[in-house]
């Protein structure tokens, strides 16, 4: 039988590497529908073996699953969320936050509590 998708409960996430001196940056994100992960597949090269995702796709995917954020600031002060916002996200750390919506987009509610 197959089973309908649940479990789209939105979670903090903490990219690591942070300097715990000052208020460590989080990133509130969901797990992607199965149309929205469809949406961001179409957007996936394979190449030598290797997935590649292209920008387009991590667009997508940060649009559809980054919901919020705390303690993001630029040299002016805390940086207000917004979709327009989020392209101020440097790259390493947008890489990071789309793996993360992937990875929960993938998992059933056992596996999330072990991941």
């Amino acid at each position: 039988m197959i089973r309908a998708l649940e479990g789209f409960a939105p979670e903090w996430y903490t990219p690591p590497g942070q300097d715990d001196s000052e208020p460590v940056t989080r990133f509130r994100i969901r797990p992607l529908d199965g149309a929205e992960y469809g949406e961001v597949a179409d957007y996936v090269e394979i190449d030598d073996g290797q997935v590649m995702i292209l920008s387009s796709g991590r667009n997508l995917c940060l649009q559809r699953g980054l919901l919020d954020w705390e303690h993001f600031s630029d040299s002016n002060g805390p940086v207000k969320f917004s979709q327009a916002n989020a392209r101020l996200i440097p790259h390493e750390y947008r890489m990071q936050l789309v793996a993360r919506i992937l990875t929960i987009s993938n998992l059933d509610r056992d596996q999330e509590k072990n991941s």
